[in-house]
C-alpha cells in the first residue's frame, strides 16, 4: 500500500483505467471470439445442413415420381400418352441423378458416406425393377408388370425411400446438434462476459476508492494544516507519509512551518534583546 502511496497521482489514475481497459478487451475478445464460433455453426446449418436435408428431399420426390409415373405407366394404354409418360420418368430420373452426385459431392463425414452407400445399396435393387416394370409396361404385358409391381418393386421403392429418409434424419439431427452447441455457446459467453463485467465493476469501484481516498485525505490534512497556520498556530506536527504530489505538498507545508517556527523564534529573541537593552538605558 505504501509502495502504491508513493506513485504519482497521473501514475496511479492510469494504472487504474489500465486494469479496467484490460478487463473491457478481454470482455470484447471474448465476445467476438465467441459470436465467431456461433457464427460457424450457423453457417454449418445454413450452408451445410439445411442443403443436404433439401437436397435429399429432392431425391426423395424424385423417387416418388419415378415410382408414380412407372405405376400409372402400366395403366396405360395410349402409344401417345405412353410416350408423355416415358419423357416424365426420363426427366425424373435426371433430376434425381443430377441431386444426387450434387450430395454426394458436399457430404464428407464417414457416417454422412455410409447413408449415401445405404442408398445406393437399395438403389441397386431398385432401378433394375423399374426398368424392368417399364418394358413390361411398354409391352402392355398389365399382369406381369402389376405382379412385379406389387411384389418387388414396391417394396423396393420404399427401401429406397426409407434409406434417403434415413439421411435426412441424419442431417436433421446435425442441424439440430448444431443449433444446441450454438445456443450452449451463447449462455456460456453469456455467463462469462457478465462475470467479467461484475469483476470489472467491482474492481474499477475499488481503483476508483482508493485513489480519490489516497488523494483526499491528504488534501485535506494539508488544508488543515493551512488553516491552522492562518490562524496563528505554528505547533502543529505535519507528518509526511508520501512522496508523491500530496506527499510533496506536505512537505513544503512542514518546511514552511519549521520556517516560520524559526522566524518566530529569531523575532522572539529580537524582541528580547531589544528589552534588555531598553532595561539597561533606562
Amino acid at each position: 500500500m505504501n509502495a502504491l502511496s508513493n506513485l504519482k497521482i497521473g501514475t496511479r489514475l492510469g494504472m487504474g483505467f489500465a486494469v479496467v481497459l484490460l478487463f473491457l478487451a478481454a470482455i470484447v475478445a471474448l465476445g467476438l471470439n465467441s459470436l465467431g464460433g456461433i457464427q460457424a455453426r450457423l453457417d454449418s446449418m445454413v450452408h451445410d445442413n439445411n442443403v443436404k436435408v433439401a437436397l435429399a428431399n429432392k431425391m426423395l420426390d424424385s423417387i416418388r415420381d419415378i415410382a408414380g409415373y412407372g405405376t400409372e405407366l402400366v395403366l396405360l394404354t395410349d402409344e401417345a400418352a405412353m410416350r408423355e409418360q416415358m419423357k416424365k420418368i426420363g426427366s425424373a430420373r435426371e433430376l434425381f441423378t443430377e441431386t444426387k452426385t450434387a450430395l454426394a459431392k458436399i457430404v464428407v463425414t464417414p457416417e454422412g458416406k455410409a447413408f449415401l452407400a445405404r442408398i445406393d445399396e437399395t438403389l441397386a435393387v431398385a432401378a433394375p425393377l423399374s426398368a424392368q416394370l417399364i418394358e413390361l409396361a411398354q409391352q402392355n404385358k398389365n399382369v406381369e408388370a402389376t405382379e412385379l409391381l406389387m411384389k418387388k418393386f414396391a417394396p423396393a421403392v420404399r427401401a429406397t425411400l426409407a434409406s434417403v429418409d434415413a439421411m435426412i434424419d441424419y442431417q436433421t439431427r446435425r442441424a439440430e446438434q448444431a443449433n444446441a452447441a450454438a445456443a450452449a455457446e451463447y449462455q456460456r459467453v453469456r455467463g462469462l462476459m457478465l462475470g467479467l463485467g461484475l469483476m470489472a465493476v467491482l474492481l474499477g469501484a475499488a481503483i476508483a476508492w482508493f485513489i480519490t481516498r489516497s488523494i483526499t485525505r491528504p488534501i485535506g490534512e494539508a488544508v488543515k494544516v493551512a488553516e491552522t497556520v492562518a490562524a496563528g498556530d505554528i505547533s502543529s506536527r505535519i507528518h509526511v507519509a508520501s512522496k508523491d504530489e500530496t506527499g510533496q505538498l506536505m512537505q513544503a507545508l512542514k518546511e514552511m512551518n519549521n520556517s516560520l517556527v524559526k522566524i518566530v523564534g529569531e523575532v522572539r529573541t529580537g524582541t528580547d534583546t531589544i528589552a534588555t537593552a531598553s532595561g539597561q538605558i533606562a
